[in-house]
């Protein structure tokens, strides 16, 4: 009888062991990915209170895989006090040559906003109604792109391989369907105007560098055209924040994004990578002295 018992003790503890052991690979993968979640959830919030710092990037588009539809996009500027912004970005395409005109700078104080082409060119303030520079300068400013991130956002997950001891890489992985509104939504504000780009990421860049006009005619066929090309636009893609963990703040933020849509009886596919990285948080903004309006005192 004692060695019935002392049989089924030992058969308990050992399915006891075996059921740790089946349970802690599940559990370590169950807490790493509530640890990252955490880290993401407070530098998400660590980062939007901040309002002073400045930033860098590249967005690269290639479209339908060819090197002639390649361009860049190169960005800077600076965040100041939570309502003025200032973004200056220069856009390349063709194999490096730079367009006409190149240089776009945008600035938002207070309600105030402005454009400039060209460093030699004077300010020139937007009326009120136009909503393409503060769509452009939104989509631009680091902290609405992390806003839209965390609206999209599904899980988050550590990449060890991009980690080290003080900066966490976290992927974040993002709703299809919210991406493709996102997107979207910048195409719609062109179609009401009744304006057209030739890609989805340089849309207002490209309209606010040509200054054009279009008749009321050209308008009928870029809306229709912009129509079809969101009825059958198809998005996907993922992020990525690098985050200083004794700061709880990002250094860099990285995107890759995937498109395409049907234009003119064609399927365009387009790819885009996004590089900003962000710094000089709390440290005073050397600012340009040629400000369309004189800074407010802080």
């Amino acid at each position: 009888m004692r060695r019935m018992r002392r049989s089924s003790a030992l058969a308990s503890a050992l399915l006891l062991v075996l059921l740790a052991a089946a349970c802690a690979p599940g559990t370590d993968r169950e807490r790493a990915q509530a640890e990252a979640e955490a880290l993401y959830r407070e530098t998400v919030a660590q980062f939007l209170r901040q309002t002073r710092y400045t930033f860098t990037g590249t967005t690269t588009l290639q479209r339908n895989q060819t090197l002639h539809d390649l361009a860049r996009v190169r960005f800077n500027g600076y965040v100041e006090g939570g309502d003025e912004i200032l973004v200056r970005l220069s856009l390349t395409g063709d194999g490096g040559t730079v367009r006409h005109e190149e240089v776009l700078s945008l600035y938002q104080q207070g309600n105030r906003f402005y454009s400039r082409l060209a460093d030699s060119r004077l300010w020139k303030a937007a009326p009120e109604k136009d909503r393409l520079i503060r769509n452009e300068l939104a989509y631009w400013n680091p902290a609405e792109l992390v806003r839209a991130i965390d609206a999209m956002k599904l899980r988050v997950d550590v990449d060890p391989r991009r980690s080290t001891p003080d900066v966490r890489a976290l992927a974040v992985a993002v709703n299809q369907d919210e991406l493709k509104s996102w997107l979207a939504e910048r195409m719609r504000d062109l179609a009401a105007e009744g304006r057209r780009a030739d890609a989805l990421v340089f849309s207002g860049a490209e309209l606010l560098m040509r200054e054009e006009a279009v008749s009321r005619k050209e308008k009928e066929r870029n809306r229709q055209a912009m129509a079809d090309r969101l009825a059958t636009l198809e998005a996907s893609g993922a992020f990525t924040l690098f985050v200083d963990v004794h700061r709880r703040l990002p250094t860099k933020i990285e995107g890759r994004i995937q498109a395409h849509y049907r234009e003119e009886g064609q399927t365009v596919r387009e790819s885009t990578t996004l590089n900003v990285f962000v710094k000089d948080f709390g440290e005073a903004i050397d600012r340009p002295r040629d400000l369309p309006v004189k800074p407010l005192s802080r």
